[in-house]
């Protein structure tokens, strides 16, 4: 019963996602009394492992994008950390990829409370730390099956609840 709309575009990193902003994500703050509007931001993949970004450049893009977010409206950012992504698959990633996601995961959850409201923790849970595990994962080891959906819905909805109800 709740209105959302999701503005996902998969495969792009934040800087791609900034040329889009004004289209796909300022119309979906409402601006009017008695709504709260949150934006839930997931992503940062794209950003390692097709445009060679360290976790601190991925991070700072999401900041820039969270602080844009709050800019058009939106009185809540609420965001993921990274899951798990390959090896194999789809992507093969480096060591330095797979360091850059661990580094941004980091940096966000050091940030709780500062350019984040929330921060749903989705790199530690055992469910979604494995990209090989085909029970949660697709075969190319970075998109979710519904298993791993609910797991991240598990996650992300006290987080959520606490945001709209406070």
């Amino acid at each position: 019963g709740v209105p959302w709309h999701n503005a996902a575009h998969g495969g792009r990193g934040w800087a791609e996602l900034a040329l889009t902003f004004d289209d796909d994500v300022v119309p979906q703050a409402r601006h009017r009394d008695g709504c709260t509007d949150v934006l839930i931001m997931s992503g940062g993949q794209s950003d390692i492992y097709e445009d060679d970004k360290t976790g601190a450049e991925t991070y700072a893009l999401a900041v820039a994008y969270a602080q844009a977010a709050r800019g058009a409206g939106f009185q809540y950012v609420l965001v993921t950390t990274m899951p798990a992504f390959g090896p194999g698959g789809s992507i093969d990633p480096t060591p330095d990829m797979l360091q850059a996601r661990i580094d941004h995961n980091t940096l966000m959850m050091a940030d709780a409370g500062n350019d984040w409201d929330g921060v749903a923790d989705w790199h530690s849970h055992p469910a979604l730390a494995d990209a090989t595990n085909t029970t949660y994962f697709e075969n190319d080891f970075v998109h979710f099956k519904p298993a791993a959906a609910d797991v991240a819905a598990f996650i992300v909805e006290p987080i959520l609840r606490e945001l709209v109800n406070s």
